[in-house]
């Protein structure tokens, strides 16, 4: 939900000018059929949120003026909240919040409120989107089955918005990339600096065409629902 101050509704992300279109990444292209359900009601609300939340969030995701807020709902998985909130923090050290057009463009969180109380009166963005991180507030469940089934809430005015690391065709789960995988035992991933060189090394013996096809971001391997299309798309 980016917090756009517009009674409810709103753009979810500004789409690239043509010339910089190709300095997005190819997964890219995923955004706009994920968030289609929201563009044909009209935008994403605090109500979608909400639907989130009692559907079976396990944290809550608010990003004000570059700074994180978390709220936990759940326990999540071994180190998959830690590692999420993690690379989030990278990208706040990367890439700097957008500007607000106006004093009253600012979104406020109290130290005593619930998540259901956060204070939001909209952000107005300029400046260049696809280098800087607007306002927004997530909701994000942590195991490998999606939860939004589409023919259950294909008539709601404000289904759930859900960050998953897994969703299909017949779910709306929005599909957010896993890479806590790294260092769980049970499939034996190593750091990335670490697989990179081997990466580096194995191509040095062997063709792109003959290497093994095995893609380690793809799911969980005990996941109830893996569709290669889907899981852990990047």
């Amino acid at each position: 939900l980016l917090l756009e101050g517009t009674n409810g509704g709103g753009s979810f992300y500004r789409k690239p000018q043509d010339n910089q279109e190709e300095n997005f990444p190819e997964y890219f292209r995923f955004i706009e059929e994920d968030l289609r359900p929201w563009r044909e009601r009209g935008g994403i609300t605090q109500e979608a949120l909400a639907n989130a939340r009692a559907i079976g969030a396990s944290f809550r995701v608010l990003i004000v003026k570059g700074e994180l807020f978390v709220e936990h709902y759940a326990e999540c998985y071994q180190t998959r909240a830690l590692f999420t909130l993690w690379g989030i923090l990278q990208l706040l050290r990367r890439y700097p919040p957008c500007r607000a057009a106006a004093p009253r463009a600012a979104a406020a969180i109290n130290s005593s409120s619930t998540a259901a109380e956060y204070r939001v009166r909209g952000t107005d963005l300029t400046g260049d989107v696809s280098w800087c991180v607007p306002d927004v507030d997530l909701m994000f469940e942590c195991h490998d089955w999606p939860l939004v089934e589409r023919a259950v809430h294909a008539g709601a005015t404000h289904p759930p918005l859900l960050l998953k690391y897994c969703s299909t065709p017949r779910h709306m789960d929005v599909v957010w990339p896993d890479w806590s995988f790294w260092g769980w035992p049970e499939v034996r991933i190593r750091e990335w600096d670490t697989t990179r060189n081997l990466i580096r090394e194995g191509q040095r013996f062997d063709t792109l065409e003959r290497q093994n096809s095995t893609r380690p971001l793809e799911g969980h391997h005990l996941g109830r629902t893996r569709p290669e299309e889907a899981c852990g798309r990047l």
